[in-house]
């Protein structure tokens, strides 16, 4: 049995377009990429990577104290959050199983594990190279409300956040964006 303790920052952003899944040859794609595809989002990091804004809501501590888990999460078991830079990337909708309800990640999409994305505080310019370690619900229930968002860690949150942010525990204003290909 690991001991975790998950503090993540949330991170919401603008209204985006309806998904769908688009299928190469032998590949596939999470539900968010589809869904940010057909809105016009480009993922090719030499021609820049899709960056996020969260410019409705605040990014707040929301998973709390201590956690103990000996399940493994989507990309594998738990890690120590004060000691990891990573971020967790929404799960999705259903159980799950299918690969077009899933958001970056999920059970039956685990690929996005181990990628990373830069998480940037605009108010003081703080910026952290991320691991995306596991999915999360992040309270969302669409692609719309899910896709943009991203928590973090609270070693992440404590490199990102000013002197008053952290003792408030949110973040008013992050952005982030994938350094790594996403599927």
């Amino acid at each position: 049995m690991l001991t975790t303790s998950f503090v993540f920052a949330a991170l919401a952003s603008a209204a985006l377009a309806t998904p769908h899944l688009h299928a190469k040859k032998d590949a596939f794609h999470s539900g968010c990429y589809a869904y940010e595809t057909e809105k016009g989002a480009h993922f090719s990091i030499s021609s820049g990577a899709v960056k996020y804004f969260n410019d409705k809501h605040s990014s707040k501590d929301i998973l709390g104290p201590k956690t103990v888990n000996d399940s493994p999460g989507i990309c594998g078991h738990y890690y120590d959050s004060t000691e990891i830079i990573g971020a967790c990337l929404w799960s999705g909708t259903g159980n799950g199983a299918d690969p077009a309800a899933s958001g970056w990640l999920s059970g039956s999409v685990s690929e996005n594990c181990g990628k990373k994305v830069s998480i940037k505080n605009a108010a003081n310019g703080a910026e952290v190279v991320a691991t995306v370690v596991d999915g999360c619900g992040l309270y969302a229930k669409d692609f719309k409300s899910g896709c943009p968002q991203v928590w973090t860690t609270i070693a992440a949150f404590n490199k990102l956040a000013t002197k008053e942010e952290a003792e408030k525990s949110e973040i008013a204003k992050l952005e982030w964006k994938w350094l790594d290909q996403p599927i």
